[in-house]
């Protein structure tokens, strides 16, 4: 249900859609910090149903490989390619870790921005 580019497209939004929505609510424009943030929380909510989605029909691509392979891959780089083999094996974890993570931050400033403007008035 889900491709590569909606899902690609929804984690840039959920990572950077927060950073101009908090420069604009500390230079007091509210609406535009708004909207910024709002990209993100729904952002983060479709990486949430991707990764629900991808749950039910997500194999191991990993699991006919070599294990000798899988070692020797997984030590190149100063070992930071493990941590990508680990990514690829819980692609659907890691979707909704990244979406939980960022909606919860992006909605709790989102919220914050609302409450304050109704103890101002």
């Amino acid at each position: 249900m889900f491709s590569f580019w909606p899902i690609l497209t929804a984690m840039a939004l959920a990572l950077w859609a927060p950073f101009p929505g908090y420069h604009f609510l500390q230079r007091t424009r509210l609406q535009l910090g708004r909207l910024f943030l709002t990209i993100a929380v729904a952002a983060s909510a479709f990486c949430i149903m991707a990764g629900i989605d991808l749950l039910g029909g997500w194999g191991n691509p990993l699991a006919d490989v070599d294990s000798g392979d899988l070692a020797r891959t997984a030590s190149g780089h100063g070992g930071r390619s493990g941590l990508v083999l680990l990514m690829i094996r819980y692609w659907p974890w890691c979707l909704l870790a990244l979406g939980a993570w960022c909606g919860f931050h992006a909605g709790r400033v989102l919220l914050v921005s609302f409450t304050a403007l109704r103890r101002k008035s």
